[in-house]
């Protein structure tokens, strides 16, 4: 995954919170009584007839997309990522993600597999182990209500010997938005991810992510985004920022660029990168 996430015996409870509301939420949702984008709508929530899909990427911001592309649709996003590591650096290369809507417009498959090559005190370069997901659409925006989407994801060992985690890691992720006034909008996400930090062990991390996006013209929009990736079995938190611009020249084409910085003495320092995202209807 190029966002890339890194499990204590106690689940830290400000991460648990929003897997509860997502409970609450679909019980409190009412199945659609029509073929939907979404499995759910709010209470009172009106039936849109539009099918209409402005064009959403997961690049370039760490948090993805809270919806999906849309049945038999195929999306394809790519870039490269320059990152200062701690003791060395890294290069991503190509960063493919393929996105198609299967079965029904709410659901979403996605596969990954990124060219990495990083010099510190020993230099790699490969395959990372191929990642896998799922990405349901639960419910859109209704009033406050937020749009939400549930994606569980795995990361499969078939990477390279020296960046392959040797180990079958599963999580789920919890994505929900809101498009407030003025054209800004809300993103966050919070997860849970299954990891090996040294190819033997498998313990698992947290990760929290907030993001506000707003339009600068009609093709150009720009973001700003605080993330934090927080490991159970040890107190290495890194803390990040990360901003950027996205360009779109047609409906189903964008390109985007982003830097971000670590906050504490974990984190990466700093990190560029950028990328373009086409889409097949």
């Amino acid at each position: 995954m190029h966002k890339e996430l890194r499990n204590t015996d106690s689940p830290n409870m400000r991460f648990i919170i929003p897997y509860f509301v997502l409970f609450v939420s679909c019980v409190a949702a009412e199945p659609p009584p029509a073929p939907l984008n979404t499995l759910f709508r709010w209470p009172e929530q009106p039936i849109s007839q539009s099918t209409f899909r402005p064009l959403s990427t997961d690049r370039p911001d760490f948090t993805e997309a809270s919806n999906t592309v849309g049945l038999d649709v195929v999306q394809i996003e790519a870039g490269y990522t320059w990152t200062d590591e701690i003791d060395g650096h890294s290069h991503s290369w190509g960063e493919p993600l393929l996105r198609t809507g299967i079965l029904a417009d709410w659901l979403e498959l996605r596969l990954a597999a990124f060219p990495v090559t990083s010099k510190n005190a020993a230099a790699h370069h490969g395959l990372e182990d191929l990642y896998t997901g799922l990405k349901l659409a639960l419910t859109s925006q209704h009033n406050w209500l937020p749009e939400v989407a549930l994606l569980p994801q795995m990361t499969v060992p078939t990477g390279s010997s020296q960046l392959s985690n040797q180990h079958w890691l599963p999580g789920l992720n919890l994505l929900y938005s809101w498009e407030l006034e003025g054209d800004i909008s809300l993103a966050g996400s919070t997860q849970y991810n299954r990891i090996s930090p040294d190819q033997a062990s498998v313990s698992g991390e947290w990760a929290q992510s907030v993001a506000l996006g707003k339009p600068v013209t009609e093709d150009i929009a720009g973001y700003f985004e605080w993330y934090t990736i927080q490991p159970v079995a040890s107190s290495e938190d890194e803390h990040y920022i990360n901003g950027g611009f996205t360009w779109s020249p047609t409906a189903d084409s964008q390109f985007d660029i982003r830097v971000g910085h670590g906050l504490n003495n974990h984190s990466a320092p700093l990190f560029v990168g950028f990328g373009y995202t086409v889409r097949y209807r």
